[in-house]
């Protein structure tokens, strides 16, 4: 695993890691770094054979959905892009 500040992200990127995983605590630099990744990937964004949005109740209802999604196939790309919303530890999973 490479771990990297989001100014050296694109060094990074090259080439391509099998896995993308950004965390942090200002929400504005994780939006700018997905961006990064995404524009790396050449996922379009809007194509829903590529792209899978999940939640942090997605997850707590069918924890096996993260790692369903990311073996799933593309049909249109050779890359899957998984974004995941609502995980800043604020929320509260309804269960």
């Amino acid at each position: 695993m490479v771990a990297a500040y989001p100014n050296q992200l694109s060094q990074k990127l090259a080439p391509l890691p099998v896995l993308v995983l950004l965390w942090g605590e200002d929400a504005g630099a994780i939006r700018q770094a997905a961006q990064t990744v995404i524009a790396a990937t050449g996922v379009d964004v809007t194509d829903a054979f590529a792209t899978e949005k999940l939640t942090l109740n997605d997850l707590a209802a069918n924890p096996a959905r993260l790692a369903d999604g990311a073996q799933t196939l593309s049909f249109t790309s050779p890359h899957r892009l998984i974004t995941l919303s609502g995980i800043s530890g604020d929320e509260r999973a309804d269960t």
